[in-house]
């Protein structure tokens, strides 16, 4: 186990290998649960993350209420090899 100390100002150093687990870099956004005696900390997604989320999201919509309309603007040649 890990373990980190609190610092006067309730800050704590998350350890390189848990950041490194994780995929945490500088400028990410996290959430704090408590759940019992336990705190659980959450990797927010990024803005361009919900972007894509919401965009993929738009589309499958878009297909499932008009699938004719959105196939029809793909060129069969893109899912040719070669």
């Amino acid at each position: 186990m890990l373990t980190a100390i609190l610092s006067t100002k309730g800050q704590v150093v998350i350890p390189a290998e848990v950041r490194a687990a994780l995929g945490l870099a500088e400028g990410d956004r996290l959430a704090f649960a408590i759940d019992g005696t336990r705190l659980v900390v959450e990797r927010l997604p990024s803005r361009a993350e919900r972007r894509k989320k919401r965009m993929t999201q738009a589309f499958a919509d878009y297909v499932k209420s008009a699938p004719e309309k959105a196939w029809a603007g793909i060129d069969g040649e893109d899912f040719v090899d070669g």
